[in-house]
């Protein structure tokens, strides 16, 4: 395997798994303010 390769996919695997936190994180956000509005609402 070339080291340019291990790299190159290294860092994509990196970006990928960053990639996923903000996702989980952003959604988590999403549900907590809709679940505060909705009890507010209430």
């Amino acid at each position: 395997m070339n080291n340019y390769y291990m790299r190159v996919f290294s860092i994509a695997f990196f970006v990928n798994i960053g990639a996923g936190y903000v996702i989980i994180i952003f959604c988590f956000c999403i549900k907590r303010k809709i679940i505060k509005y909705g009890l507010s609402n209430k």
